[in-house]
């Protein structure tokens, strides 16, 4: 087999080199000794802060440079070595950092693109090679420093390592920017939940749309709905079936039959209690331990029922709950719930339409997200050795 990528850029030609780790970087191990922690001064990385080297913690100057006589400069690259092992990260700030034995500092020698590096680590072969060489008898997973050095890599000439490096640090920063999309849309609609129905104590909302006035009204669910669970078991499930089958999980199956042909609202009675709420508007299967709260009367718009529910639930479960965790949903946590209505219609609809809306962008641009992720993952199988 060539050493040879399987996508390249245009004008290069001719295989990779081979070579290991410990031939095109210097590794490093953090301190071993637990840190006096300082309110400010370096800063302190671990484990937790790879994704993003924002670390929460620090040391004192004097620490850092009686400890740290070899520390991550820019563009050295940092990965962890003990527990999710194999996340990478490169240093693109001139600020001091300090790191604990969890993370292995590569150096990367001159003749070797940092950028380049640090993808080849995330590149699919290589992580098996990690894979290979990490302790998995223990908990957490752990790779030895002498290991590291041992994981066999390929690379072309400076030049064609610039533009791959290149290549992958603008897809990085396509997703890191859409990432910042999803987040500012979820936040907004947080807020907008915030706004758009009454605080606890009140029955106006702080933003109301023109045209409607008045208080809102509380209704319990058995007033305005019926609850019910379903009857089918997880066996019933078939992989080719024409009707979803809502289980005890945020993913539905498919089953071969349908119990109801309705609109509804459901929820789980088991496992991520007050997490899980799906809308359905035609035939369905549905297990015996999640609940259809079905039948509503004409005064309740469902769609602004299901918003309204799946943001509260949670809390009034947990409060029922004399412990921290609720173990399973009993039917009058569902029954007993109130819900604040306004009393015309028309402003449930606008209601549930802005957070429809609202959703919909969220998952357009989630979409585009995971797809610029699959194309990564695609270009690290196929442009490196």
């Amino acid at each position: 087999m060539r050493n040879v990528p399987q996508l390249r850029f245009a004008g290069f030609e001719g295989e990779w080199d081979s070579s290991y780790l410990k031939k095109l970087a210097s590794i490093y191990d953090g301190t071993h000794q637990t840190p006096n922690y300082t309110k400010s001064g370096v800063k302190f990385l671990s484990v937790e802060n790879i994704k993003d080297l924002k670390a929460t913690k620090y040391i004192s100057e004097k620490d850092f440079d009686k400890d740290f006589k070899v520390f991550p400069e820019f563009n050295d690259i940092l990965m962890t070595r003990i527990g999710s092992v194999g996340i990478t990260n490169i240093i693109k700030s001139k600020e001091k950092f300090a790191y604990y034995v969890t993370l292995a500092l590569i150096k990367p020698k001159e003749w070797i693109f940092p950028e380049f590096l640090n993808y080849s680590i995330n590149s699919h072969k290589v992580q098996k090679e990690i894979w290979k060489r990490t302790l998995h008898v223990a908990f957490p997973n752990k790779i030895n420093m002498n290991q590291i050095g041992e994981i066999p890599l390929k690379y072309p000439v400076l030049e064609e390592q610039e533009k791959i490096g290149e290549l992958f640090r603008k897809i990085d920063a396509l997703i890191e920017k859409q990432e910042g999309k999803v987040s500012k849309l979820e936040d907004f609609k947080k807020s907008m939940l915030q706004k758009i129905f009454p605080k606890k104590g009140q029955l106006v909302p702080e933003f109301r749309f023109e045209g409607f006035d008045g208080d809102w009204e509380i209704k319990k669910i058995h007033e305005i709905a019926s609850v019910k669970t379903g009857k089918s078991d997880t066996q019933d499930s078939v992989e080719d079936g024409e009707y979803p089958f809502y289980i005890r999980s945020d993913t539905p199956v498919k089953s071969s039959k349908y119990l109801y042909d309705e609109e509804a609202v459901l929820t789980i009675g088991d496992g991520q209690i007050g997490k899980v709420f799906f809308y359905v508007n035609g035939k369905y299967d549905l297990h015996q331990r999640v609940y259809r709260i079905f039948d509503f009367t004409s005064e309740v718009d469902t769609k602004y029922f299901y918003h309204y529910f799946s943001k509260y639930f949670l809390r009034r479960a947990m409060r029922l709950s004399a412990k921290g965790t609720v173990d399973s949903v009993r039917m009058e946590m569902i029954t007993g719930m109130e819900i604040k209505l306004p009393k015309k219609i028309e402003e449930q609809i606008k209601i549930r339409n802005i957070l429809e809306n609202l959703d919909t962008q969220i998952e357009t641009e989630e979409k585009l997200l995971v797809s610029y992720k699959q194309m990564k993952k695609s270009l690290l199988q196929k442009m490196f050795v």
